[in-house]
């Protein structure tokens, strides 16, 4: 690996900004394995590096806490959406959405699909960045025309934002998925 410097008393490499730790545990699937050469193995030998997380157990349970929250509000509020399509692609009308007979179906599919991927930890990242794009979607046709219509001085407008339930869930949904799910998750399991 070009670049790369090694400690032969902590058996750790160093590239770039990222640390490795360094295993001879071939049997890892979830690993990257590079050639290096190191006496102790052997020239020809494919060394185990295995990415060190700062992921502790605090976070793992802070993320548990956040898929099963958010995965249950989703499919819970999705479960009426689903069964009663007509009311919702009504909403959709109402709220001037581009091809109401289309994306409500869809949001309603995404939000329990990707609410059930959620608790389960199963596919979080994909599961979490499609129900980003729907409150992405909700904030911008359902809630920031609101505010602008309601509050007239910016201090309000932005309190009101920022206190909105789906700027909330779009913040907690770009952290699943940039820290993904977690050790208590389908995704952990799969990758162990």
């Amino acid at each position: 690996m070009p670049g790369c410097s090694g400690c032969r008393r902590c058996e750790r490499v160093h590239c770039g900004t990222e640390l490795w730790r360094v295993s001879d545990d071939r049997h890892l699937t979830a690993s990257i394995c590079a050639p290096l050469l190191r006496p102790e193995v052997g020239p020809r030998s494919y060394v185990t590096l295995v990415a060190m997380r700062p992921q502790t157990r605090t976070a793992d349970i802070w993320l548990l806490c956040c898929r099963l929250s958010v995965g249950l509000m989703f499919l819970i509020g999705a479960v009426k959406k689903v069964t009663d399509l007509d009311w919702f692609r009504d909403e959709f009308v109402a709220l001037g959405a581009p091809f109401p007979h289309l994306t409500a179906p869809v949001t309603a599919w995404i939000e329990l699909v990707g609410g059930a991927l959620l608790i389960l930890g199963a596919c979080t990242r994909i599961a979490a960045a499609a129900l980003a794009a729907t409150m992405a979607g909700a904030l911008w046709l359902s809630v920031i025309p609101a505010i602008g219509k309601n509050f007239h001085t910016f201090p309000d407008r932005v309190s009101n934002f920022f206190y909105a339930p789906e700027w909330l869930l779009l913040l907690v949904l770009a952290l699943l998925v940039s820290m993904g799910a977690g050790r208590a998750s389908a995704d952990s399991r799969r990758h162990a």
